[in-house]
Order: C-alpha cells, then sequence, then structure tokens
C-alpha cells in the first residue's frame, strides 16, 4: 500500500527554490539525491498541513499559502534497511525566510541530510552531481515557476 506524502517545491520571492541533498545513511554506497522538502500526511492532516509541518521540520522554514496539487507519483525505494511505498502529492509553497535550520529534523533525518540549495535557476540543476528526485523535477520546477498548470489536473509522474 502507498502512504500518502507530500513534496514541497519551495520557492522564494524571487522565485529561487529549495532543494535537500540527502543520501541513505544505511548505505556507505549510496548515491547522493536532490530533493523538494517532505514527508508523510498524518492521519487527519489536509495536504496543506502537512506541507507547512514537513517543511518546517526539515528546513526550519515557515511557509505561507501552499499552492494547488501540481504532480503525483507513486515510487516504491529503499532507505535505512526498510522498503517504503508512497504516493507523493507535489505542491508549490512560498517560503516566509530564506534561512535554513536543520533543527527539527529527526535522527535519521539528521544522518541523511547531507546540504542543501537555493537555486537560482532550474538549468542549475544540470550542474549538481548525484541525481534529482523525482527524475522530472527540473520540468515541474520550470512548470510551477510559469504557472503551466491546469487546476484540478495535476500531473502524472512516472
Amino acid at each position: 500500500m502507498y502512504k500518502p506524502s507530500v513534496r514541497v517545491l519551495l520557492f522564494d520571492r524571487l522565485d529561487h527554490f529549495l532543494l535537500l541533498r540527502v543520501r541513505d545513511p544505511a548505505r556507505d554506497d549510496a548515491a547522493e539525491i536532490w530533493l523538494p522538502p517532505g514527508g508523510i500526511v498524518e492521519p487527519g492532516e489536509t495536504l496543506a498541513q502537512a506541507a507547512a509541518r514537513e517543511t518546517m521540520e526539515e528546513t526550519g522554514i515557515p511557509i505561507g499559502e501552499v499552492g494547488p496539487l501540481l504532480a503525483t507519483r507513486e515510487v516504491s525505494f529503499e532507505f535505512a534497511g526498510s522498503l517504503h511505498h508512497r504516493k507523493e502529492l507535489f505542491v508549490s509553497a512560498i517560503a516566509a525566510s530564506t534561512t535554513v535550520h536543520f533543527g527539527g529534523q529527526d535522527e535519521l533525518e539528521r544522518r541523511a541530510t547531507r546540504g542543501y540549495r537555493w537555486f537560482a535557476t532550474p538549468s542549475e540543476l544540470d550542474e549538481v552531481s548525484g541525481s534529482t528526485a523525482p527524475p522530472h523535477l527540473r520540468m515541474l520546477i520550470e512548470r510551477a515557476l510559469s504557472g503551466r498548470f491546469t487546476p484540478g489536473a495535476p500531473l502524472r509522474l512516472t
């Protein structure tokens, strides 16, 4: 069964976007991955509530209004020795600050997080080592920046 999780395309007021650089702490050979902040949608939480909570926990950044659902994908992956199945729900939000701190992360998140970066343009993703999750992250960010989404019809990513 796929657990719902939120991924937040977090933008500042200049349209820079934040990604976290993570690595599976249980595997010495694990590659680094760049991905938006996010995590499990807890029972009884709205998508907006989960986006605000997860962004605060993972980055220390409060967010304003959460945008509509932009895209979804179902993904299975191994992390910290366990197999996880997620239905990722992608939304956008504006950061109330650009100061990142990891004080709200749990022990596993602290061990997994290798850093972060505010990117000025989607093309900068071509310059980073490691991969992005989802693989189509650049396209998703470009569409979010240009407003090319149909309300009520999120993209289904593979």
